[in-house]
């Protein structure tokens, strides 16, 4: 990974999970790197950067989120732990894949169209897919 894919990845990860604990934020780390290798066969981009900043893929970089203009900044009330948190996992290996090759999740009870007929794996408040 280069600076780009470790600081967007590190972003995602922190808007995404930053309520949760480091193997659920590096679950979360975990879909957006299946997906990066997985690009040839379901569209996806190859460079991390690409696929956590696709249009409609990572809801915290949809700029209807509230998410999306949340940043880890001393102007804004942070969570540091969660940042370096979110920074850990997406520099350091933490034992291989949590989620079995998972590319997709989602939170909440509504399952979306695209996980539907799909048991999911459920860590923390995620539910992981594989689509």
């Amino acid at each position: 990974m280069d600076q780009l894919d470790t600081i967007l990845s590190a972003l995602c990860v922190w808007r995404e999970a930053r309520g949760c604990s480091m193997p659920v934020m590096n679950a979360v780390f975990w879909a957006i790197k299946n997906r990066a290798s997985a690009s040839p066969h379901n569209g996806w981009p190859a460079k991390i950067a690409d696929v956590v900043t696709q249009p409609f893929q990572f809801s915290s970089f949809n700029a209807n989120d509230p998410n999306a203009i949340k940043w880890p900044s001393p102007l804004h009330a942070v969570d540091w732990n969660a940042w370096g948190n979110a920074m850990l996992v997406v520099t350091t290996d933490l034992g291989g894949d949590p989620t079995n090759g998972c590319n997709s999740y989602w939170s909440g009870d509504a399952v979306p169209s695209w996980a539907e007929g799909k048991e999911p794996l459920v860590l923390g408040p995620f539910k992981f897919v594989k689509v």
